[in-house]
Formats: structure tokens, sequence, C-alpha cells
């Protein structure tokens, strides 16, 4: 392959400068980009989804209609690709939203602190029991969890 220098010797001091600070911008702009490409594909497999049974779920309480707990079930689905489930809540006219379950505690505290900040008041934190441990089952209008309860 051939490159014909030609076209440079015809370049003024000025212009090779130029063209220097060019490629150079060029050259930091492609390796932002590629970093950019392997931050996220590290991001996107460390997962916060946690195997069932085990981390930690969140529940949103106090929606008062079937299609406000749905919207935000769906809205939790289709944005951040976690599992969320609309229940009816015993004993009351509303509904309880599940999230999860999520892999650490970290996860569960910065997803109840932005459900907070979007107008969600009744948002707790519920540690999944393994399997094969004697647990007492959550109830949601009730102060007991499987395990462990944080607010």
């Amino acid at each position: 392959m051939e490159f014909n220098l030609r076209a440079f010797k015809n370049l003024t001091l000025r212009d090779l400068r130029a063209l220097g600070v060019f490629l150079g911008i060029a050259l930091l702009c492609a390796f932002y980009f590629v970093s950019g490409i392997l931050v996220t594909r590290v991001q996107s497999s460390t997962s916060v989804i946690a195997p069932e049974g085990t981390g930690y779920t969140v529940w949103v309480l106090g929606l008062h209609t079937y299609e406000s707990a749905q919207r935000l079930s769906a809205a939790l689905i289709n944005e951040r690709r976690i599992r969320a489930m609309v229940e009816p809540v015993p004993d009351d006219d509303g509904y309880l939203v599940k999230i999860g379950p999520l892999n650490n505690h970290e996860a569960a505290e910065m997803l109840t602190s932005e459900l907070q900040s979007s107008g969600y008041d009744s948002v707790k934190i519920i540690e999944n029991c393994p399997s094969g441990n004697n647990c007492i089952p959550a109830q949601p209008g009730s102060g007991f969890a499987q395990g462990k309860q944080s607010q």
C-alpha cells in the first residue's frame, strides 16, 4: 500500500498543527467511546437480580387502585428489567407491589429511596427467606416479615 506524501508537502506548519490536534481529539473520542461500551457491558453483567428465595424484596404499599399499582409494576419491568408483581392487600382495599428479588441490601435501599422520592411513602425492604428455613411468613399489613424487615 503506497501512501502519497505530496499532499502533506503543500501544508503549512499551522495546517499540520491543526491536523495533529484534530487527530488527537478523534483518538480521544474513540478511546472514550470504546471505554463507555466496556463500562456498560460490565454494569449490565453485574445484575441486581437475585435467585428466587434469596436477597431482598422491596414492597410498595398503600396503592389505592389496581391501575396505579399496575402502572408502577409495568414501569419497573420495562425500564429496570426487574420483576414486579401486584397483589391485593388482605384486610384493606389497597394493593401491594412486590419488586425483586434484589441481590443485596444496597440495591434495595437505592430503589427504596428512588421510590420514596417519586412520592411512594410506604416502602419496605424485606429479606427473603432461603428455602429450607422455617421463616415467619410476611403479611403486608403487619410489622413482621420473612427473616428481617427494614425501612
